[in-house]
């Protein structure tokens, strides 16, 4: 047995939205904007293969670098 979707499904204007959105302003305010829970849109944005990137501290990425360098 499979199980239906809890909640209102997504229309594509939302989705579209999502896309367009999505890491330009915070998802707190997309949320509102729609009319969802903020999981809901991480949730969404994942399943659609987007995703935040954000500055990084040099200190993490040097190590980071240091831990990888020897893997090939």
């Amino acid at each position: 047995m499979s199980k239906q979707p809890r909640g209102t499904p997504w229309t594509p204007d939302e989705e579209e939205f999502v896309r367009e959105c999505y890491g330009k302003m915070p998802v707190k305010e997309i949320a509102r904007v729609l009319g969802r829970k903020v999981p809901m849109v991480y949730s969404k944005a994942n399943e659609m293969g987007l995703y935040i990137k954000g500055p990084h501290k040099p200190s993490l990425l040097q190590g980071l670098r240091d831990v990888y360098q020897g893997i090939s």
